[in-house]
């Protein structure tokens, strides 16, 4: 319900801060989950696209799924941030450049700027700063909404899923993948939201930013280019080794959880033969286990 000013300036957060700051927060000061991220509203929409899927030739496919769910609405924000990336960055760096000029004294008469021309290019590197900011923090925001709604949505599938296994399927699936899956994989949907736009973005940026410095500073500045472009095969082979560690730390952390589980089941057993330090050396060394 927050007029344009207050959703753009984040203004309408600041009586739940003030609220928060006068008293700790109680269940009634906490407002009701809207119906565009409520568990039920968003797994229905996946599951029928999810069924749908599944009755195809070509198989299910959960990437498919949530491109068609939420798509249209992440794409709209990565146009936001190419405008970013692409023009309003660029006109910066360009208009502070010729807002130098004028300062240099090294610069003949005929290419440096004039006072008036100085001025405006002042004011253009202003304006652009409070566009920047004014578009950059709801980008990050919806970004990150985005991601977790996709979040909401897989996980009202699992759980659906989970209520539905029957003791056949737990010797395949343990309880600890489902607690894993609930509470560290879908954490990536998040995260991803925030950077994904920037696989096609990012390429634009760099052609964007060649030319202007070739154009400014001549065939010198592409030799700096290229020595950066020499250090993308080592961040694919740190990414690759990354995800191998990930992989292996999320099947230890499945490991753990399935140990933590029987040992909750039999707490009061624990208990009752005291045998407290053991237990809790033996999760010390679960959790080394997943550390290492």
């Amino acid at each position: 319900n927050a007029n344009p000013l207050y959703a753009a300036t984040f203004l309408y957060t600041l009586p739940t801060f003030i609220k928060g700051h006068r008293k700790p927060f109680e269940e009634e000061d906490i407002y009701e989950t809207i119906t565009d991220l409520r568990s039920e509203h968003l797994g229905n929409k996946v599951e029928v696209l999810w069924r749908k899927s599944c009755r195809t030739d070509e198989g299910p496919s959960l990437l498919k799924v949530l491109i068609s769910v939420f798509g249209i609405e992440y794409i709209t924000w990565g146009f936001v941030l190419a405008i970013l990336e692409l023009i309003l960055k660029p006109a910066q760096a360009v208009f502070l450049g010729q807002l130098l000029l004028h300062y240099m004294p090294s610069v003949e008469e005929g290419s440096r700027t004039n006072l008036t021309e100085a001025r405006w290019y002042a004011g253009g590197i202003v304006l652009l700063s409070v566009l920047r900011i004014a578009l950059f923090h709801p980008l990050m925001v919806h970004s990150q909404l985005v991601g977790l709604k996709v979040k909401i949505a897989c996980c009202s599938l699992i759980y659906r899923k989970a209520l539905k296994l029957n003791n056949a399927a737990f010797d395949k699936t343990s309880l600890g993948q489902m607690i894993n899956l609930l509470s560290n994989d879908v954490i990536i949907f998040t995260k991803c939201a925030l950077m994904l736009n920037y696989l096609w973005v990012g390429p634009l940026q760099c052609f964007v930013v060649i030319y202007l410095m070739y154009c400014f500073v001549g065939l010198s500045s592409i030799f700096g280019v290229l020595l950066l472009f020499l250090f993308i095969p080592m961040y694919y082979l740190l990414g690759n080794l990354a995800s191998k560690y990930r992989s292996r730390a999320a099947l230890r952390t499945d490991d753990r959880v399935c140990y933590m589980n029987e040992l909750l089941s039999g707490i009061d057993i624990i208990k009752m033969h005291a045998w407290e330090k053991l237990t809790t050396s033996l999760m010390l060394s679960l959790r080394k286990y997943v550390s290492y």
